[in-house]
């Protein structure tokens, strides 16, 4: 629906059995409904005036997925669902991670609830934080050009960086002994001269190595 432009709410929002939704609409404006309680999974793609979803009503949310959101300058983790397993970010080029505060690291609350963290052309990040997601058991980050620095969290299986050719220090995030990581992959990174001690001390445990 290229020409929609406003989703009317009306009453208490539409749709609480509803699973799964997908919105390519260029031109939607305004927010989504409130009222998505059973939603498993929320695709938005190339919504670029779309300003506001409410995850924190989306109490079953497993998986999210955002593409092509010009305006899209970070998530607040502090209200993300605990439900929520997946998140995909692609082609967002203003997009940041936001940094956990002080507060949430020593409550525990960011030992978090995140198992896969996908993020692809997003440009505007430099740091990836491990403390940011520290039970990712799978992370990506490919095409993100300006990417500097990357520390592997603690409980990440499977890890892929393909064309972030400013990144200059890859390490990993804790003793190694106490790294699950298994699956590494990295490509096209011109910078990135040499592998940190830490990873170093882990490939006799991995199991597949692409360079």
């Amino acid at each position: 629906m290229p020409e929609w432009k406003q989703w009317h709410i009306l009453g208490n929002g539409e749709f609480p059995k509803l699973h799964d939704l997908l919105i390519n609409c260029s031109k939607l404006i305004g927010k989504l409904p409130e009222n998505l309680c059973s939603l498993t999974g929320l695709i938005i793609s190339e919504c670029s005036v779309l300003f506001a979803f409410h995850l924190q009503g989306m109490k079953q949310i497993v998986e999210l997925s955002i593409t092509d959101r010009n305006y899209l300058t970070f998530i607040p983790i502090s209200i993300l669902p605990s439900t929520l397993k997946r998140i995909r970010i692609s082609s967002c080029g203003k997009f940041k991670l936001e940094m956990p505060v002080s507060g949430m690291i020593s409550s525990g609350y960011c030992n978090m609830f995140l198992e896969n963290l996908d993020l692809y052309r997003c440009d505007s990040i430099n740091d990836i934080s491990h403390e940011l997601v520290p039970r990712a058991r799978y992370l990506s980050a490919k095409s993100c050009h300006n990417l500097t620095r990357l520390l592997i969290p603690t409980a990440t299986e499977k890890f892929d960086i393909w064309d972030s050719k400013n990144l200059k220090i890859l390490s990993v995030a804790c003793k190694t002994q106490a790294m699950l990581l298994c699956h590494l992959h990295i490509y096209n990174c011109e910078k990135l001269k040499w592998l940190s001690e830490g990873i170093q001390e882990l490939l006799p445990y991995i199991k597949t190595l692409e360079l």
